[in-house]
């Protein structure tokens, strides 16, 4: 397919069309056909060609998508989206959560590819269907019209040339061209301003991840309690062994780790695609990987609708208590985060011979203040590998709002044994760094010597 490079062409008189990437063969030998596109489908639209005229239309064009699945039920997500979606429950009648949407849409621009096309009016469009507030965003072409293939090329910017791409030249493009209207350009481009800055602060958070303490820790945990055994580590993999976890309002339900297989090839397609297996990137992957698949933080609200009130709790541990049932309802805590993360640790290393990892549970006391602190129960994990020792927490820290901010910290050999073995009476291990979200130095202890108040247990009955 012929390319153009916007930057080599005017911008302003273009006309545009987005498309499935996987659709370009098709349209290199066949052109565009008019049809009723999946996303066409949530305004009950005619089969046509739809396009964008300039930058301003093709942000416009966006803005008015994302808007537009914001205001959608689950229920109603057009069925060629639904795999962008980390959602499980597609009944749903609420509204799709604003977050979920700019991931979902993120993973949908991203798939997608910005076509250039020679269009003209009144051969391809009709004047009196060209709609859009401030610009030409929505160009409707003429009614079961198809456009040829010799009339469109594929366009390419600096950054790439996805959707995703061309979406963050064209904003960027008209902040450089217009300065001192930024406030301007984002109340007229609201809803990309919002995913834009969403996606920024994600990846943002997620690109400090390393291996020392220099990132924030914080305790997003609750408390939780195992049956039967009294330890507090676990360095297997999570099958049937059944926790307590609780509901957000002192209310305990059972739950096993459940399916996780969507995890696992979410993992896999990261390793894949960056060809990388190297230990800090494998810690990336894994952190992204349990974000991706748990959705952002949790809130009592939301951890209620997916731990209802049962009679038998046993009876709700076998046949809706499981982990796996909070993929992308931001509901989940440290508990599922770290169990998720116990297994996909076990999975790299396979990659990663000698790495080896624990499930923990324990005390954690936080000072923010001098001289005030607060305590509370929280999970994580623990790794060693190539003579080298880590905690590694793939939960969100409160105090974030919905940013992923794990850690990859590096601590002594001594340190890691006594947390494996632990309970010990009188040892803790304290972290003292700068916290990368807020600048302030943070103090936290690690409290393992499994007080009854946070005592941690493992239950290995089979069912």
């Amino acid at each position: 397919m012929k390319q153009k490079d916007v930057e080599e062409i005017d911008v302003n008189k273009a006309y545009f069309h987005f498309t499935e990437t996987k659709n370009l063969p098709s349209i290199e030998q066949y052109g565009l056909k008019a049809q009723v596109g999946d996303a066409s489908q949530l305004v009950d639209d005619k089969p046509r060609v739809c396009l964008s005229k300039g930058g301003k239309g093709i942000l416009g064009i966006k803005d008015s998508f994302i808007r537009k699945f914001k205001e959608t039920r689950i229920c109603d997500i057009p069925e060629g989206y639904k795999k962008y979606f980390n959602i499980t429950d597609f009944t749903s009648t609420k509204l799709i959560p604003p977050e979920v949407v700019y991931e979902g849409l993120q993973k949908r621009f991203e798939d997608e590819t910005y076509l250039v096309v020679d269009a003209h009016e009144g051969e391809d469009f009709l004047k009196e269907e060209v709609h859009g507030m401030t610009s030409e965003s929505d160009v409707k072409g003429k009614e079961n019209h198809d456009i040829s293939a010799d009339k469109i090329s594929k366009l390419i910017t600096p950054e790439g040339s996805s959707s995703m791409d061309v979406i963050k030249y064209m904003y960027n493009r008209i902040l450089e061209n217009n300065p001192g209207k930024e406030n301007l350009i984002k109340s007229t481009n609201p809803e990309i301003a919002q995913m834009l800055k969403y996606i920024k602060n994600k990846e943002k958070t997620m690109g400090k991840l390393k291996l020392d303490n220099t990132n924030s820790f914080g305790a997003a945990g609750y408390a939780m309690n195992w049956v039967h055994s009294p330890k507090s580590t676990f360095g297997g993999i999570f099958k049937n062994e059944l926790a307590v976890l609780e509901t957000g309002i002192m209310d305990f339900r059972f739950a096993q780790l459940g399916d996780v297989e969507d995890a696992y090839n979410i993992l896999k397609n990261k390793l894949s695609k960056s060809g990388k297996n190297e230990f800090e990137d494998c810690m990336k992957y894994i952190a992204e990987t349990v974000q991706e698949y748990f959705g952002d933080y949790s809130n009592v609200g939301s951890r209620l609708e997916n731990y209802p009130d049962e009679d038998d709790v046993n009876i709700f541990s076998m046949e809706r208590g499981k982990v796996s049932d909070l993929r992308g309802k931001n509901a989940a805590m440290c508990v599922e985060r770290a169990m998720l993360s116990q297994n996909l640790l076990k999975y790299v290393a396979e990659k990663l011979p000698g790495l080896e990892s624990y499930f923990k549970e324990t005390g954690i006391e936080i000072q923010k203040e001098e001289g005030k602190t607060k305590t509370e129960a929280h999970a994580f994990n623990l790794v060693s590998y190539n003579g080298k020792y880590y905690i590694f927490d793939a939960t969100i820290p409160k105090g974030t709002k919905d940013n992923l901010q794990p850690i990859v910290a590096e601590i002594s050999k001594n340190v890691f044994t006594s947390m494996v073995e632990s309970p010990r009476e009188g040892y803790a291990v304290e972290l003292e760094h700068i916290s990368a979200l807020t600048g302030k130095k943070m103090h936290y202890t690690l409290d393992y010597k499994a007080k009854s108040k946070y005592d941690s247990r493992l239950a290995r009955k089979k069912y």
